[in-house]
């Protein structure tokens, strides 16, 4: 979908390790606007190498940009990545099988042509965390009556980053 939209994508795999195995040597970072870091399946039972986690880090400190999916709060929370703290905004995952997303504040870049008004329909997993850590929520999910976050804007030093509390099968 990226590709679609004119952007160039590259995988860690097409530079030959995957990201559980990032140690901050096999690519420069500054040579890329944004890394989204996707921590789920296999690569959620394997910590980053500290070397990777610092690596990551100052590349957004620096003014990198950062997309977080996956189990990144859940594993925080189970004592791995604890450099990548400050990246980490929604430290909680828990799977809620259906709900909908709307944005909360409709005037931010993340929620550009959508409402505030109209729930979006959502299947799959999402977080079930109450409030985020820093940030701004720009995105709640609902589910049993209860808002959630949905996606959180965050600064990090010179650099930026999106947590999206899209999980497991959620088509987001």
């Amino acid at each position: 979908a990226l590709e679609d939209k004119g952007h160039t994508v590259s995988r860690s795999s097409d530079y030959g390790f995957l990201e559980y195995e990032f140690t901050g040597l096999e690519v420069d970072l500054s040579e890329f606007d944004v890394v989204f870091w996707m921590d789920g399946r296999f690569a959620a039972t394997v910590p980053m190498p500290e070397t990777g986690q610092e690596t990551l880090l100052d590349y957004v400190q620096g003014g990198g940009g950062v997309v977080l999916f996956g189990q990144n709060g859940f594993n925080y929370a189970a004592g791995r990545h604890p450099i990548l703290e400050p990246l980490i905004p929604l430290r909680s995952w828990t799977l809620i099988d259906a709900g909908t997303m709307r944005p909360v504040d409709g005037a931010h870049p993340l929620a550009r042509d959508f409402s505030v008004d109209e729930d979006i329909e959502i299947d799959g997993g999402r977080l079930d965390v109450g409030s985020a850590v820093t940030g701004e929520t720009i995105w709640v999910s609902s589910s049993g009556g209860a808002d959630r976050q949905g996606a959180v804007a965050f600064q990090e030093g010179e650099g930026r980053g999106v947590r999206v509390r899209c999980e497991g099968r959620a088509p987001c």
